[in-house]
């Protein structure tokens, strides 16, 4: 979603979580709120992650669950991503928690690939399974 959480590429974990949470910052009477935000961050080898943060509000205690201790199971280095990266890391978005553009629009744009879904077309790994594992490591803490 982007510009709802202040900036369009989170970068970081703890940053991505925290652009997950400004979600629920716009609460409703439901019982629970579950946000999904994907993130990047450098490894300890220097290589540019792809990563799923998922974290579910129980709007009635205000208790909040996430993925943090699994989002491991969740990573997907990026093809190329030091160059993408150093493509975007001037475009600081103006909360400081990511940049205002992503690597997967850039990834989108070179390969003719959609732009949010560009694990499925480079790695073979389809966002969408990247989100069933991050729900999983959600469900781990609920339980």
């Amino acid at each position: 979603m982007g510009n709802d959480t202040g900036t369009e590429q989170p970068f970081g974990i703890d940053e991505t979580f925290k652009c997950a949470e400004k979600r629920f910052m716009n609460d409703c009477n439901v019982g629970f709120l579950i946000s999904i935000e994907n993130g990047i961050f450098r490894d300890d080898n220097g290589n540019v992650i792809d990563f799923c943060a998922v974290l579910m509000k129980d709007v009635e205690t205000g208790r909040i669950f996430s993925n943090r201790k699994y989002i491991h199971r969740t990573f997907i280095k990026i093809k190329d991503g030091n160059d993408y990266f150093d493509m975007i890391k001037d475009d600081v978005a103006e909360t400081g928690l990511g940049f205002t553009k992503t690597i997967g629009f850039l990834l989108g744009k070179k390969y003719k690939i959609p732009k949010n879904n560009w694990m499925k077309h480079l790695n073979n790994f389809p966002r969408e399974k990247q989100i069933y594992i991050a729900l999983q490591g959600l469900m781990k803490e609920v339980i």
